[in-house]
């Protein structure tokens, strides 16, 4: 299984490209013998994850604007959604205060495919800097929609547990409202309940007292909304869906990092028209804010990323 980042969220999207080039054409001859060793690392690593024949567009930027001579360079390929990771450096000092004190430069990489045991991060570093590279090339992989799916499978069950319980506090409510005592739990099992829902009962309140058979109404909705909710987190229902255009992937998975492995998952390529209930869906999800769920629909991670709630795995 591939190791999951519970950290690492950053979107490309909200990142700043630097072009590595300009960067050594302008201040190169500038630099002092620790930042050109940066450069060097960081053009190194670009290049040799481009591949001889130039055949992958790898991207640097940084988080915030470039504001100093060394900062993270995080690293992504051109169309991902999430970058692999970052390239760093620092001095490290040894033996700090004793006579064999020594500080030297090390180069970092960090990633979520990283997991360093000993430190309990996702940073590996070297002091020497062709190793640092073979350690970067060994980590730095686009990120999968299914490891994206399964960072934020814990917001999804938890936007949706919020949006449960705001309903059972409503339902709560607009039981004691007609039935006008304090426990509505009791009254919501009583002969009294069943009686003023029975057809013709209902009938007669509707034309003497419309108030309370609205009210009546609201509660049946609610009931079979917050009766639905268990099926919610049954994987073949919820589904993680990324849309470009008019084109849709989504995948089915208990475990989404491993959605790539035919018999871990399913995973499906659609024009969007073709399955009109993830349509219906996506759309209604489409104009919400990110990370806003509604029940038995799903959720927007952000923009065209959702967790959608579907009946069925469409046939083939």
């Amino acid at each position: 299984m591939t190791y999951v980042s519970k950290t690492y969220k950053h979107w490309v999207e909200d990142l700043q490209e630097v072009d590595l080039d300009k960067v050594y054409e302008a201040s190169y001859e500038t630099y002092s013998a620790f930042d050109r060793n940066y450069l060097d690392y960081a053009r190194e690593v670009r290049d040799k994850l481009r591949g001889r024949l130039r055949t992958r567009d790898i991207r640097f930027a940084t988080y915030k604007p470039l504001n100093d001579d060394h900062p993270n360079y995080w690293i992504y390929e051109q169309g991902d959604l999430m970058p692999m990771g970052y390239i760093s450096t620092a001095n490290k000092t040894v033996n700090r205060g004793y006579v064999d004190e020594k500080t030297y430069q090390v180069f970092r990489v960090r990633s979520p495919h990283v997991n360093n045991q000993k430190y309990h991060n996702e940073v590996v570093h070297s002091k020497s800097r062709a190793t640092a590279v073979k350690k970067a090339l060994g980590v730095l992989h686009n990120r999968t929609l299914g490891e994206i799916a399964e960072m934020h499978t814990y917001g999804f069950k938890e936007a949706i547990s919020t949006k449960k319980n705001a309903l059972d506090k409503d339902l709560e409510g607009l039981i004691k409202s007609v039935c006008k005592v304090s426990d509505s739990k009791f009254f919501l099992q009583s002969n009294a309940f069943t009686a003023m829902t029975n057809p013709a009962v209902f009938e007669v309140l509707s034309k003497n007292v419309p108030d309370v058979a609205s009210t009546i109404t609201q509660i049946h909705d609610a009931q079979n909304t917050i009766k639905g909710f268990k099926d919610t987190h049954d994987s073949s229902r919820v589904v993680f869906v990324h849309c470009k255009e008019n084109d849709a992937t989504v995948i089915w998975s208990n475990n989404f990092s491993d959605y790539d492995h035919t018999d871990a998952a399913l995973v499906r390529h659609f024009r969007v028209g073709e399955f009109p209930e993830l349509e219906q869906r996506i759309n209604s999800l489409s104009i919400m804010d990110s990370n806003d769920a509604v029940l038995d629909v799903g959720m927007k991670v952000r923009d065209n990323l959702y967790f959608v709630v579907i009946s069925q795995v469409p046939s083939l």
